[in-house]
């Protein structure tokens, strides 16, 4: 009969059936094991049973499904069914059964799944790296069931742990990292019961982290110009350096903010190095590094960059004043750091003040109302007061002059009537809105006139309000006029200075025009080359009212800002690329009109050098120093120059030798050693900022002429070389140095004997006063060992007269001769006696028996 079972039953009733049954399970053990992830494919069959069925661990039956799931039923035919487990995990671990109806009966067998997680490493990167001086983990994270035991080797040498080394959880533990400990270690995993085994090689660097080196605490820069900050540090790997900058918050707290070179169109930063173009007060302020890498980071210390400006007068202008008044001249300077101002009058100081001093003429007097603003008043003008001040400017950075006239008027009469001087009053004036604008009547009258304003137009007197301010002084008047944006309907009109007295009257009109900004410019391309372009710009007609004070060119997204150059370069661009130019003209009012040009960059080439003109200033008996110039780089930086020299043939002048030689104006020079005449090669590495255009030629011949030839190389090629130059080195100067160099042995040993010299004066003088005062001292021996050997010598002489005058006198043939002789033989026999009679030594402590004694011996002798 046809029995129905529900599978709840089925799964109660086989708990109670026996164990005998015909069912068959392949594979037909009663236990298998399989890996995570694996699959296993259990297949029940019956030749009696039907209504076949698939219960898994937790006795729930495994339905047929459409193959989407991991557990699935597939059945074969009535008396088949399979059972797939597909990416086995580890809960799947435990009994199923196959169960079936035989005969009414419920008939189940059962095979049991083990599931094993082979080892796995979870967390083992192939290169690691140790921090050095501290304790790192180098990690290496094992999985798997059973648990794995972790063993650790370097360099193929079982790791013993303990003060060094320790195991943890994470991985091996390094302590007191030195460059001893990079190397190759092995991470092993092992299950014993399993045999099973894994291992894992980690190749191990030793980082350092960054230490910068060699950071400055101030610098100083000229405006305008350009600096570069180096950040130098050491560490492994190499370190990542960013710049930081000073600034203030609207709170007035300051701190440090990235700089981005993106953000900033003056900044440059190229790996460790940060490069500020144009200069500005702007940049005045401190700036920091930061090297990073995975070791770890460094800060420097702060570094205030200090912008210098030359000195400069602002102003200082032409007065006119009455004979008898007084005068004053302002002249206003600006500069950093302060500046020495001096006054001359017709080139003769007339006034100075410096940080440490100052001077002051008979009738003038100076003073400094404020910062960089400098009056010098003159009391009692007199006519020869008259004629050009000069005021002059300067500090450590730079120098300015500027001239103004003293006009002193003579007094003719005391009735003239009022008149304006016009050389000296413009007829018209240019203003915009939300600018003051003065406009200056000057005229001469006596007595003093009465000034006024008036609208041209209307006729209005103008007074004191908003728009208008009237000042009146001495032999001026100056209406000043401040533009309101609602003004600009009525204000642009003409005004009428009218001045009177009792003598008469005079007027003036003075038109006041809108200021606008100037019309576009016309350019045109002077020459190309592969990272510069050079314009000529005309400035148009229409200026605005203002004079042009400047240009801007934009490239993309840079910009370039120009004063009143006849050439503008336009640097650091791409070679070989049409660029688009946008040229604008500049005046008090604002940037001008745009006009676009296109101009194309040449192809990357050689670079091109040119030898400055050389002065024999530059030339010494050994050395001689070359200076050149960088025409172009080419388009890439220039990495070496070449240096070719040799003697120039005897006799041989400038016009000549130019000739013989250039044959081998664009070729290798023959280096042969043997050849005297032969080419010199010297080869230098240029600097990366190409910014040293000098280089010192040593060991050179005294007195010698030499020609000499240069070329530069970047990475595409050699440039041509340089026109041919002479130079002839000096004669041999004994104190000649360089003033790069120290000061030479020759300097030293002339300070040496001047001090050698003035100790053995100073002793000399010391030993004679001693001798003079006292009758001690190295001198005074001396002179009476001199004297003692002078009066011996003496005393000898007079024994050897005494016995040549006996001699002579026994052969005398004339009585008178014999009678002179016997007077003689007397008073030399007497002397004689004298002689070998002892004589007590002069007194040695007394110098003057000396002299007495040697006196006599002297008499007696003539």
């Amino acid at each position: 009969m046809n029995f129905f079972i529900s599978t709840t039953s089925l799964v109660t009733a086989y708990l109670l059936i026996g164990c005998h049954s015909d069912l068959i399970i392949q594979p037909q053990e009663s236990e298998i094991s399989k890996p995570v992830g694996s699959s296993i494919l259990l297949t029940c069959s019956s030749h009696t049973a039907s209504n076949l069925k698939w219960v898994d661990k937790n006795a729930n039956a495994v339905n047929e499904t459409d193959g989407s799931s991991r557990l699935a039923v597939e059945t074969v035919d009535p008396k088949t069914i399979k059972l797939h487990i597909l990416n086995i995990i580890v809960p799947d671990a435990g009994t199923y059964y196959c169960i079936g109806n035989i005969s009414g009966r419920i008939e189940k067998k059962s095979i049991k799944l083990r599931v094993f997680k082979d080892i796995t490493f979870d967390v083992a990167p192939a290169k690691q790296h140790l921090v050095i001086n501290t304790t790192s983990t180098l990690s290496c994270i094992v999985s798997g069931d059973p648990m794995p035991t972790v063993e650790w080797k370097f360099m193929d040498r079982r790791l013993q742990y303990g003060a060094k080394y320790e195991k943890v959880a994470e991985g091996l533990k390094v302590k007191n990292v030195d460059e001893g400990d990079k190397g190759t270690y092995t991470c092993t995993a092992e299950v014993s019961q399993l045999g099973k085994f894994e291992l894992r090689t980690i190749n191990v660097e030793i980082y350092a982290p960054p230490k910068i080196l060699n950071w400055f605490t101030k610098v100083e820069a000229l405006v305008g110009q350009s600096i570069t900050f180096v950040c130098n540090a050491k560490g492994f790997p190499e370190p990542i350096f960013s710049f930081y900058k000073e600034i203030t918050n609207a709170d007035n707290t300051t701190l440090y903010a990235a700089i981005n070179s993106n953000n900033s169109p003056n900044i440059k930063i190229e790996n460790n190095k940060m490069t500020i173009n144009s200069l500005s007060k702007h940049d005045e302020t401190c700036y920091k590094c930061k090297a990073h890498n995975d070791a770890g980071r460094d800060h420097s210390d702060d570094a205030f960059l200090k912008i210098l400006i030359p000195a400069e007068i602002t102003h200082f202008s032409s007065i006119s004043v009455r004979s008898g008044g007084n005068a004053t001249m302002e002249c206003l300077t600006d500069g950093d750091p302060d500046n020495d101002v001096s006054i001359y009058f017709n080139g003769a100081l007339k006034w100075r003040y410096t940080l440490n001093s100052r001077f002051d003429g008979l009738r003038s007097r100076f003073t400094i109302p404020k910062k960089n603003v400098f009056l010098m008043s003159i009391v009692n003008i007199q006519p020869e007061d008259a004629g050009i001040y000069s005021c002059v400017a300067q500090n450590r950075v730079g120098k300015d002059v500027k001239n103004a006239t003293l006009i002193v008027e003579l007094i003719v009469n005391n009735s003239d009537a009022p008149f304006i001087v016009r050389s000296s009053t413009p007829n018209e004036a240019y203003v915009w809105p939300d600018v003051t604008k003065n406009i200056t009547c000057h005229f001469k009258s006596q007595p003093e006139p009465t000034a006024i304003w008036k609208q041209h137009k209307s006729g209005d007197v103008i007074k004191n309000n908003a728009s208008f301010t009237v000042f009146v002084g001495h032999n001026y008047t100056s209406l000043q006029i401040h533009v309101r944006e609602n003004d600009q309907a009525w204000i642009y009109e003409s005004y009428q200075c009218a001045v009177s007295n009792i003598f008469g009257n005079d007027s003036f009109v003075i038109h006041l025009k809108r200021a606008t900004i100037p019309d576009s410019p016309s350019v045109r391309l002077l020459r190309a080359q592969s990272t510069d372009i050079w314009l000529a710009v005309q400035p148009s007609e229409e200026t605005g009212g203002m004079p042009i004070i400047g240009y801007i060119v934009q490239n993309q997204d840079k910009t370039y800002e120009y004063g009143l150059e006849n050439e503008l370069r336009v640097s650091n661009l791409q070679p070989n690329t049409m660029h688009l130019l946008t040229i604008k003209s500049k005046n008090d009012v604002g940037i001008g009109a745009p006009t676009y040009f296109r101009a194309q960059t040449s192809g990357i080439n050689p670079p091109h050098i040119q030898l400055y003109n050389q002065d024999q200033i530059n030339a010494r008996s050994r050395d001689y120093r070359i200076f050149w110039t960088v025409n172009t780089t080419g388009g890439l930086p220039i990495t070496e120059y070449e240096f070719l020299y040799k003697k120039a043939p005897q006799n041989t002048k400038s016009n000549e030798w130019n000739n013989e030689y250039q044959f081998n104006f664009n070729h290798d020079a023959n280096l042969d050693a043997d050849d005297q005449n032969s080419w010199i090669q010297i080869k230098v590495k240029a600097d990366t900022q190409n910014t040293v255009n000098d280089f010192l030629i040593t060991d050179l011949t005294p007195h010698t002429l030499y020609v000499l030839k240069m070329r530069a190389k970047n990475a595409i090629s050699w440039s041509d070389y340089t026109e041919l130059i002479e130079f002839q080195t000096t004669e041999t100067s004994f104190l000649e140095y360089d003033s790069k160099d120290k000061i030479p042995t020759a300097y030293y040993a002339i300070i040496i004997l001047l001090v050698v010299i003035f100790i053995l004066v100073t002793i000399a003088t010391i030993d004679v006063a001693f001798c003079l005062c006292c009758d001690k001292g190295l001198t005074r021996l001396i002179f009476m060992r001199y004297c003692k050997l002078r009066r011996n010598n003496s005393n000898e002489k007079q024994c050897l007269q005494m016995k040549n005058i006996n001699g002579n006198g026994s052969h005398s043939k004339s009585s008178e001769t014999s009678s002179n002789n016997g007077h003689n033989h007397k008073s030399k026999k007497h002397s004689h006696k004298s002689c070998k009679k002892k004589r007590p030594d002069p007194d040695l402590t007394d110098p003057t028996s000396i002299f007495r004694s040697t006196s006599r011996n002297v008499t007696a002798l003539n």
